[in-house]
């Protein structure tokens, strides 16, 4: 069953539309949404929504924030309507999936970590790592130290 507030983008609200073979991205408005296929247009001006960008089969990733999160889906370009306004129609290919797209890219990677804390050092391993930091899994106790406190892995 497809819940419409997270598994697709809902209408009226903006998505990002990327061309996965052309490596082109643009900010869309979602006109239609549906089981099987999300119609978008243009949110603003740019060549990227003329017709000899994209063509029917190429490969499409929409991604839109649902709930609290972004959420991303897989498609192919079904028909582009080009004229007075264009419009992409994305035959949707699968389930909706939360997004891994991000400024650093996380890796799941298990490494010791130390990190020194209120006079002693609490040990855990990372449950993944990026170029922005890590996320850990540490024997607790006492009061959580503060995001951003140093930690050797």
């Amino acid at each position: 069953m497809i819940d419409f507030d997270l598994d697709r983008p809902r209408v009226s609200t903006s998505a990002d539309v990327t061309l996965v073979s052309r490596g082109v991205t643009v900010t869309a408005r979602v006109d239609s949404s549906e089981a099987d296929l999300v119609v978008v247009g243009p949110a603003g001006d740019g060549p990227m929504w003329l017709a000899d960008t994209v063509a029917a089969g190429d490969p499409a990733e929409l991604y839109w924030i649902g709930g609290q999160e972004e959420w991303t889906l897989a498609g192919t370009v079904a028909e582009v309507e080009d004229g007075e306004r264009s419009r992409w129609h994305i035959a949707v290919a699968g389930p909706a999936e939360r997004s891994q797209r991000r400024k650093a890219v996380r890796a799941r990677v298990e490494v010791p970590v130390l990190i020194p804390w209120a006079g002693a050092v609490m040990t855990g391993n990372t449950v993944d790592l990026s170029e922005s930091g890590m996320r850990t899994l540490l024997d607790g106790w006492g009061v959580p130290p503060e995001p951003s406190t140093p930690a050797q892995a």
